[in-house]
């Protein structure tokens, strides 16, 4: 019996030292690293959030690092989904430039129509050949200058013509708007087979067109009345108001802005999602009257351009954002300006 009680204290200081011996282990070594990892964790969270606090407040200065060499005269000037070239119309001749590029792109004895970014640096393009009704679009790929055939539009007659490419940001997803000759529009879509379908639309005589990403469907509505309209939805939006309407763009979040027209001029802007009833949409009135071309979507809020301060003004608070030179348009998310022979990205 007293063998049997010296083995069991013996057994029990035994397991009190590895107890203590694994305690302190874990409390000087292993806990310690995770202690440093934690600590370095919340350093790059403070640094993190420090740097978009600057970001945000230095939203009114212009960043003049960033731009490329264009030509004044030039037209349909684009920014890559990648934001790092630009493309751009001179002279009847494609060009891209980017921070180590400054390329013409070679159709060759195609005329060139109509182009817009596809993602990770290739382009679609709308050609054809001279006085042909045949519209032929390519994928074109900027790092090899090759060109692939993707499909064809056969247009009406000749006084038709390709009014805008739209492609989605987040898929090699394309629609395109077709002018007719007598005032009407025809939207297509480009689907997996690489044929063009035929998209039906509510209304003949389209005003603004604006893709909705996530949904991959479009908006739009009519020249002629106030109609609005969403592809593949069979239900009008119709706003608390009536009148004429101006889609003045999609957000970030896919809220569509949508205008009152008075007078060729906007006097309230009424903006939501397509997925919630029109009567739960906000509304802003505007103090002043404003032509549509100076009320600009940017990220998830609507500004006012102000050409005389070189800046964008947002309607929903005090921010702006501020540009060089002469206001071109928003890609990306981006403002483009253009100044003595370059484009600024801001």
């Amino acid at each position: 019996m007293a063998k049997y009680i010296k083995n069991l204290g013996l057994y029990f200081i035994i397991a009190v030292i590895l107890q203590v011996g694994v305690l302190y282990y874990i409390n000087n070594f292993y806990l310690s690293g995770f202690s440093s990892n934690s600590e370095d964790k919340s350093t790059v969270a403070v640094n993190s959030t420090n740097t978009t606090s600057a970001k945000s407040n230095d939203k009114n200065e212009v960043d003049n690092t960033i731009k490329f060499a264009v030509p004044e005269d030039s037209t349909e000037v684009e920014l890559s989904k990648e934001n790092d070239k630009i493309a751009y119309i001179k002279d009847s001749a494609l060009q891209i430039v980017g921070k180590t590029e400054n390329n013409t792109v070679d159709l060759q004895d195609l005329k060139l129509l109509k182009y817009q970014w596809l993602d990770e640096g290739n382009l679609v393009i709308a050609a054809s050949k001279e006085n042909s009704t045949k519209i032929s679009f390519y994928k074109y790929n900027i790092s090899t200058k090759e060109k692939e055939l993707l499909a064809s539009i056969q247009l009406k007659d000749k006084k038709s013509s390709i009014d805008s490419i739209i492609s989605s940001p987040l898929k090699d997803l394309i629609f395109v708007k077709v002018a007719l000759s007598n005032g009407s529009s025809e939207l297509y879509k480009l689907n997996v087979r690489n044929e063009f379908e035929k998209i039906a639309l509510r209304e003949s005589k389209i005003q603004d067109i604006y893709l909705i990403p996530h949904e991959d469907k479009l908006i739009y509505n009519s020249a002629l009345n106030s109609n609005v309209y969403v592809t593949y939805l069979e239900q009008k939006l119709s706003l608390a108001q009536k009148g004429l309407t101006k889609i003045l763009g999609v957000d970030k979040s896919e809220n569509v802005y949508i205008g009152l027209v008075n007078g060729g001029n906007i006097s309230k802007i009424y903006y939501g999602s397509i997925s919630e009833k029109t009567s739960s949409w906000k509304q802003i009135s505007l103090n002043n009257i404003e032509k549509p071309e100076d009320l600009i979507v940017v990220e998830n809020s609507i500004y006012k351009l102000n050409s005389t301060e070189n800046k964008l003004e947002n309607l929903n608070g005090t921010t702006s954002i501020s540009f060089k030179g002469k206001f071109l348009k928003i890609c990306n998310g981006k403002v483009l300006s253009i100044e003595n022979g370059n484009v600024y990205i801001n």
